[in-house]
């Protein structure tokens, strides 16, 4: 008859085949997350978009085991290390100091902190609190925020004092270029890529 005809068997059918197909635990989220919102947009009964809400919160659940598998621990010794190969280039002269000393208070901040890249390269230095030891992250610039659309408030991270060393010493080398970027520390404003924060 040419029309899309969707029931709640129809739907069951479909979250059974998604299942059985093999895919990600994250590749389902997206997926149900997709027919979920064309269904709303075609105005579908909510009783028959609540077919979706199990699976999508089983599938939720197996993507964070998964991803928490697949997640390396580090340690000590892994942080020295990581440190020992990025004073190699420095010291083969494929990185000047300036290079080097804005890479290891960036790498530094990232083991110290647990945050991800893309939140502490948007650190200003207004956002540095030496007297609580201290670093204000935006919530709208977390994962979380931007999943969640949130546009207001702040993550407070502790940050300690070898840390702070390295980015006392490294404000003060670098504050002409910083007061030219606005504050931040390791990007341009408005820039979109990361890839050429630090080099």
């Amino acid at each position: 008859m040419g029309a899309y005809v969707v029931s709640r068997e129809v739907l069951d059918r479909y979250v059974r085949a998604l299942v059985n197909s093999g895919y990600s635990s994250s590749s389902i989220t997206k997926r149900l997350q997709v027919i979920e919102m064309v269904l709303r947009n075609f105005g579908m009964p909510e009783s028959l978009i609540d077919v979706l809400k199990r699976p999508k919160r089983e599938a939720n659940i197996a993507r964070r085991i998964e991803q928490e598998g697949n997640t390396p621990s580090l340690d000590i010794e892994d942080a020295r290390e990581f440190f020992k190969r990025l004073e190699m280039p420095f010291q083969l002269g494929e990185l000047n100091e300036t290079q080097y000393i804005k890479a290891v208070a960036f790498a530094l901040l990232l083991f110290a902190t647990g945050r991800r890249v893309s939140e502490i390269v948007q650190v200003r230095a207004q956002d540095i609190d030496f007297k609580t030891h201290t670093i204000r992250i935006l919530v709208s610039q977390t994962k979380e925020g931007k999943i969640q659309k949130i546009t207001s408030g702040e993550r407070i991270v502790f940050v300690t004092k070898e840390t702070e060393a390295v980015l006392r010493f490294y404000l003060e080398i670098n504050k002409k270029e910083i007061e030219g970027q606005d504050g931040y520390l390791f990007m341009t404003p408005g820039k979109r890529s990361l890839k050429d924060t630090c080099f």
